[in-house]
C-alpha cells in the first residue's frame, strides 16, 4: 500500500515537472512572436530611413524627410516627429533655411497635436521669423495657422488668434486653399466665441471662394460648409438634402474618404432630430467604408459618434464599451476621457467617474500646465503595466490549462499501467477532490466574507463621496459670486471712466455686460439646484391670493415691460401646500410665459387652479410663441434652451428646478403646446405622506 502511495507521489512529481518545462517553452514562444508581430512597423521605418540615405542631395533628402514626416503626423506623431528632427538636424548642417523652416513648422504641429501648446508656439516662433525672411507665403501661413489654432484653444488667448488669422487672409490672396483653410479655421474661433453672425459670415467666404474654383476639392468643400451652414439656421431638411447629394456624388466619384465622413455627418443630424437607430446605421455605413478601404485611424472616430447617440439614448453601458477603444495613441483621446467621465456618471458609478474626471483635470490642464505631462507620461506607464500584468495573467491561466490537461492525460496512463492498483489510486483521487472542495469551500467563504466587508466600506465611502461633491458644488458655486461681482463692478467703473469710446470698444463692454449677468444668473441656478436635495418641505395653509399677489410683485418689471395680463380662476381661497416652493415654481412658468411671448401681441396668461380632496392642479395657459413637441421632454433638461442667450435670456435650468421640485413630492407637471400659445399643467399632493 505505502510502495504504490510512493509511486503516485513520484508520478505527479514528474507530471509537475513536464508542466514546468512546457510553461517555460510557451513563455518564449509568446516573446518571439510577438517580436515578430513588431518587426514589420521597425522594419518600414528602418527601409524608409535607408531610402532616404541613398538619396542623390541633401535638398532630396531633407524635403523627403518632411514629406514622409506629413504622411504619419495624424496616426503615428513619434514617427513624424522623428522625421522632422532628422531633416532639422541636417538642414542646419547644410545652412538650408527652407528645408529648416519646413522641419519646425512639422513639429509645431505635431506638438499641438498632442497638446503641447507651449512647445508648439516655441517652433512656430522660431519657425516664422526664418518664413518672413524667405519670403515664402505659404509657409507663414501655415506656420500663422498653426500659433492661431493654438491660441484658439484658450478664451484667455481668442483676440491674439483673431487677428493672426486676419493677418493670414492678406497672405492667402493668391491661394485659394490656404484661404479656406484660415475661413475655416476662423469659423470655429467664432463657434467658440459664440459669435454666431462672424461664424456664418467666415462659412459665406468659404462657400463663395469655393464655387468660384474649377477644383474638385473645393467644390466638395463647398457643398459641406453649405451643410454646416445649414444647420446653424435650423434649416435640416435642405441640410440632410444636401448631404444626401453629396452621398450620391462621392460614392458614383469613388470618393471613399469623403464618403465616411458625409456618413459620419448625416449620423450628426439624425441624432440632433432624436432618429438615433437611423443614425447608428449610418454610422454602420461608415463602418463599412473603413473596412472595405482600410482607413483605420478614422475607427476611432466612429466610435466616439457612437457613444454619443448611445448616451443621449440612454443606453450608458453601450456608450462606455465604444468610448473604452479610444486609447491614449488616439487624437480623440481627451474628448473619450470626457464623455467617460459623464457616461459613468449618469449610469451611476461614481468611482469610475471621478476616476476619468480626475484623467480629464490632468489632461486638460496639460494645455497651460507642462508639469501634466510628466503625469500623463506616469499614467501611461501604469496603463501599460497593467495591461502587461494581465497578459502575464493570461498567459498562467493558459499554463495552468495545459496543466490540467497533462495531468488527466497522465493519470490516465498511470491507471492503464497500475493494473490491478487502479483501485488505490481512484480512491486517493476521490480523497484529493474532497479535500480540494472542502478548501475551495473555506476559501470561498471568506472571499464573500471579505467582500460584503469591502461593499459595506464602498458604499459608506460612496455617500461620504456624494456628500462632499454637494457641499463642494455649493461652495464653489457661492464663492465665484465674488469674483465675479467684482468683474461686473469694474467694467463699469471702466465704461464710466472712459471717455469717447469707440464702436468696438463699446461692443466689447456690452460683451462682458451680458456673459457676466449670464454668468450670475447661471450661479445664483445652480446654487439654487444644489440646495434642492437638502431642504425639506413645509406644508401649511396658504391664502391663493398671498400666492398670485407676490409672484405679480416679484415679477412688476417684467409684467410692467410687456404690459402682461394675469387672470386668476380658482375653486378655494386657500391651499395645503409648501410656500415657498410651489411659489418658486409658478413664478418660473408666468415669467417663462412672459419671456416667450409673441412680438407686438400683448401677453395674456391665464391661470385656473382647481383643488380636490388630495390633490391641487394648476392649469397656466399662455398666448405665447409655443414650444414644438418634439421638443417637450428637452426643455424639462438642465441647461437645455431652445433659443440663443443673445435671443432671449436664461440659464436652461428654470424647468429643470420645477420637475425637481414637483416630482420630488409625488407631483407631475406637463404641458400641451400649439400655435396660439402653450399650457402647463402641475398636480401638487396636498402633503407628501399623502402621496
Amino acid at each position: 500500500m505505502v510502495k504504490r502511495y510512493n509511486k503516485t507521489c513520484k508520478l505527479l512529481v514528474r507530471v509537475i515537472s513536464c508542466i514546468a518545462l512546457i510553461s517555460l517553452y510557451l513563455s518564449i514562444a509568446t516573446i518571439k512572436i510577438r517580436a515578430q508581430e513588431e518587426l514589420p512597423s521597425n522594419e518600414k521605418i528602418e527601409n524608409l530611413l535607408k531610402e532616404i540615405s541613398q538619396l542623390s542631395t541633401d535638398s532630396l533628402k531633407i524635403d523627403r524627410y518632411i514629406d514622409e514626416g506629413w504622411s504619419y503626423y495624424n496616426t503615428e506623431i513619434t514617427t513624424s516627429i522623428m522625421l522632422a528632427t532628422k531633416a532639422e538636424e541636417l538642414s542646419a548642417a547644410t545652412d538650408n533655411k527652407r528645408g529648416l523652416t519646413r522641419a519646425k513648422s512639422l513639429k509645431a504641429v505635431c506638438e499641438s497635436i498632442r497638446g503641447s501648446y507651449r512647445l508648439s508656439n516655441r517652433y512656430n516662433e522660431e519657425a516664422i521669423t526664418l518664413a518672413l525672411e524667405l519670403n515664402d507665403t505659404i509657409l507663414i501661413s501655415t506656420i500663422y495657422n498653426c500659433l492661431a489654432v493654438n491660441y484658439s484653444k484658450d478664451s484667455r488667448t481668442y483676440e491674439k488668434a483673431y487677428e493672426l488669422y486676419k493677418k493670414i487672409l492678406k497672405y492667402n490672396l493668391n491661394d485659394t486653399m490656404g484661404y479656406i483653410t484660415t475661413n475655416a479655421n476662423l469659423s470655429t474661433l467664432f463657434e467658440n466665441m459664440g459669435m454666431l453672425d462672424n461664424q456664418i459670415k467666415a462659412i459665406n467666404e468659404i462657400i463663395n471662394m469655393a464655387k468660384g474654383s474649377d477644383v474638385t476639392i473645393h467644390q466638395q468643400m463647398s457643398m459641406e460648409y453649405e451643410t454646416k451652414l445649414l444647420l446653424l439656421k435650423g434649416d435640416t431638411i435642405q441640410a440632410n438634402n444636401l448631404l444626401d447629394a453629396l452621398i450620391t456624388k462621392n460614392i458614383n466619384e469613388g470618393a471613399n474618404f469623403d464618403l465616411l465622413y458625409n456618413y459620419l455627418d448625416k449620423s450628426k443630424l439624425l441624432q440632433s432630430e432624436k432618429r438615433y437607430n437611423e443614425a447608428l446605421k449610418q454610422l454602420d455605413k461608415s463602418s463599412e467604408v473603413i473596412k472595405k478601404y482600410g482607413y483605420t485611424n478614422e475607427t476611432e472616430a466612429v466610435s466616439y459618434r457612437k457613444a454619443l447617440i448611445y448616451i443621449d439614448m440612454g443606453e450608458y453601458a453601450n456608450a462606455i464599451k465604444q468610448l473604452l477603444t479610444i486609447d491614449e495613441t488616439k487624437v480623440m483621446h481627451k474628448e473619450a476621457i470626457e464623455k467617460l467621465y459623464e457616461a459613468y456618471e449618469k449610469k451611476g458609478d461614481y468611482k469610475s467617474a471621478l476616476s476619468y474626471a480626475k484623467k480629464y483635470r490632468i489632461l486638460n490642464d496639460s494645455i497651460n500646465d507642462l508639469q501634466a505631462t510628466a503625469t500623463i507620461t506616469e499614467l501611461e506607464t501604469m496603463y501599460n503595466s497593467e495591461k502587461k500584468e494581465k497578459e502575464n495573467k493570461s498567459l498562467k491561466l493558459k499554463s495552468i490549462e495545459i496543466e490540467n490537461q497533462l495531468k488527466n492525460k497522465t493519470l490516465l496512463l498511470e491507471y492503464l499501467f497500475a493494473g490491478l492498483g487502479i483501485m488505490v489510486l481512484l480512491a486517493l483521487f476521490f480523497y484529493n477532490q474532497n479535500l480540494q472542495r472542502k478548501k475551495y469551500n473555506a476559501l470561498l467563504s471568506t472571499e464573500v466574507n471579505e467582500k460584503t466587508k469591502s461593499l459595506k466600506i464602498a458604499n459608506k465611502n460612496l455617500i461620504e463621496t456624494n456628500k462632499e461633491l454637494e457641499a463642494f458644488t455649493y461652495v464653489a458655486a457661492h464663492d465665484l459670486m465674488t469674483p465675479l461681482r467684482s468683474i461686473t463692478s469694474f467694467t463699469g467703473l471702466l465704461k464710466k471712466n472712459i471717455d469717447n469710446t469707440d464702436k468696438k470698444t463699446g461692443e466689447y463692454f456690452s460683451h462682458i455686460e451680458k456673459s457676466s449677468k449670464w454668468m450670475n444668473d447661471l450661479i445664483e441656478d445652480l446654487l439654487v439646484f444644489t440646495k434642492l436635495e437638502k431642504e425639506s418641505y413645509v406644508f401649511e395653509n396658504i391664502k391663493v391670493k398671498n400666492i398670485i399677489d407676490e409672484i405679480k410683485s416679484h415679477l412688476k418689471s417684467e409684467i410692467e415691460l410687456k404690459n402682461a395680463i394675469i387672470n386668476v380662476t380658482s375653486n378655494t381661497d386657500e391651499l395645503h401646500i409648501d410656500n415657498r416652493k410651489t411659489k418658486q415654481v409658478l413664478q418660473n412658468i408666468i415669467s417663462n410665459a412672459i419671456k416667450y411671448s409673441k412680438e407686438n401681441t400683448q401677453p395674456i396668461i391665464d391661470i385656473d387652479i382647481d383643488k380636490t380632496q388630495k390633490y391641487t392642479q394648476f392649469k397656466i395657459k399662455d398666448n405665447g410663441m409655443g414650444v414644438e413637441k418634439k421638443y417637450h421632454d428637452v426643455i424639462f433638461e438642465p441647461f437645455k434652451r431652445l433659443h440663443s442667450k443673445d435671443q432671449i435670456e436664461g440659464t436652461g435650468i428654470g424647468l429643470y428646478i420645477c420637475k425637481k421640485i414637483v416630482t420630488k413630492i409625488g407631483g407631475t407637471i406637463k404641458l400641451e403646446s400649439h400655435a396660439d400659445g402653450t399650457t402647463f399643467y402641475i398636480t401638487l399632493p396636498h402633503n407628501i405622506e399623502e402621496v
